[in-house]
């Protein structure tokens, strides 16, 4: 597989629109849907299908991921700029269904990209933390943050009691 990644541009809000990362909540016929097994996964296919795009400025950057010229994964980051350093905040990472119960594949390239494109934006010799917030029942993310070096950031103030930050340094990329 190879994916092609790029800032979301206006022209990609359809496809944002109609973003799968989570299959539907079970429904029995003639029945209203069930509680959505897994709300998180939920939350972030509304969140990515209601992006206003391009994303810009305070909103941060939104990078889509395409594979064939069908989109396969989305990210979404800001930088706070109410911190004394370099401070991002990673606000969601989500892979296609298409391409779910791979390995992680897409997840860990996703967030790989995003992780090298805040280091490129780095002054030289800055280092900047990077967070994000955790359902606690979603093991699939805590294991894509762990693989790559994120920590859980035990009693960071979280206003959510579901969601854990973690948390992950990234460098300056070196010049060329």
């Amino acid at each position: 597989m190879s994916i092609e990644w790029r800032p979301a541009e206006g022209s990609d809000r359809p496809l944002l629109q109609r973003f799968e990362c989570t299959a539907p909540a079970p429904r029995e016929p003639g029945r209203r849907a069930a509680a959505h097994p897994k709300p998180y996964e939920k939350d972030v296919q509304s969140a990515i299908r209601t992006l206003s795009t391009p994303v810009s400025g305070r909103d941060g950057v939104c990078l889509v991921g395409f594979d064939g010229g069908e989109l396969v994964a989305v990210a979404l980051w800001c930088r706070m700029d109410d911190a004394d350093y370099p401070l991002f905040k990673l606000r969601l990472i989500a892979v296609s269904r298409k391409v779910r119960g791979q390995g992680g594949a897409v997840a860990r390239e996703c967030l790989d990209e995003v992780l090298a494109r805040i280091a490129a934006d780095l002054d030289e010799g800055d280092i900047a933390t990077v967070y994000g917030l955790v359902d606690h029942r979603n093991a699939a993310s805590q294991h894509l943050l762990t693989d790559n070096g994120f920590e859980v950031q035990e009693g960071a103030p979280v206003a959510d009691a579901d969601l854990a930050m973690w948390a992950l340094e990234v460098e300056a990329a070196a010049g060329e």
